[in-house]
């Protein structure tokens, strides 16, 4: 976990800004692992999911650690000074930032439920530049770009448009870290409105699939980078 030193005076340095190029190479990158995380995630479901519990339905299994490791050894080596948050190992933020969830849906994975996926961003600063989402089951990857739109497997991704709530589908997200009376009565307040609900069980994928026009709408009060 590397970032750039405050200076002398303490005060912290301020991004350098990118060009098209080094993003460009960030965003290959990105692309690069996120598949090769899929491979492994995959190897790791097939062949059965031991997992404990870090909390109250908070998973944890062995493939969440070695993705992460996976993950950050291979940007660290293309990218020796910049700096990493993974759900697992922690980390800090710095001029030049990854954030990585190994596996968003640890619940699913762990049971054997194919509904998960990697998330990857990259931040310059506080700006986020670019973001991968694979899902390694479907072979779906989701990717964007600061200022040239997203995309899926290639093609551009495009809301659905309905402004209706009766038509509606809103994915609701849950958090343990949140009392359970609040994601009630937001349910009840999509319902009330005549919208259908769903919940799928990962963040990163409810998101991905509102920008794919799947569903209108996704909603969570508590949700970690």
């Amino acid at each position: 976990m590397t970032a750039r030193p405050p200076r002398r005076d303490g005060t912290p340095i301020a991004p350098r800004a990118s060009s098209a190029r080094e993003i460009d190479r960030r965003f290959r990158a990105a692309v690069e692992v996120a598949r090769a995380a899929g491979r492994l995630m995959r190897r790791h479901f097939r062949a059965g999911i031991r997992f404990t519990l870090k909390g109250p339905q908070d998973f944890l299994t062995a493939a969440d650690r070695e993705v992460e490791r996976l993950v950050i050894r291979r940007l660290a080596k293309a990218f020796p000074e910049d700096s990493f948050i993974g759900e697992e190992g922690g980390g800090s933020s710095g001029t030049s930032t990854w954030v990585i969830d190994p596996i968003d849906g640890t619940a699913n994975f762990a049971r054997g439920l194919p509904r998960f996926c990697i998330s990857i961003a990259w931040m310059e600063g506080d700006e986020v530049k670019l973001g991968v989402v694979y899902d390694p089951i479907l072979d779906e990857l989701f990717a964007a770009r600061a200022g040239k739109g997203a995309t899926v497997n290639g093609r551009r991704l495009r809301v659905s448009g309905e402004t209706r709530l009766r038509r509606a589908t809103i994915e609701l997200g849950w958090s343990s870290r949140q009392p359970p009376g609040i994601y009630a009565a937001n349910l009840e307040r999509v319902l009330q409105a005549g919208a259908s609900f769903r919940r799928a069980g990962s963040g990163a994928l409810g998101m991905a699939d509102v920008a794919a026009g799947r569903t209108d709408g996704y909603f969570e009060v508590h949700i970690n980078a």
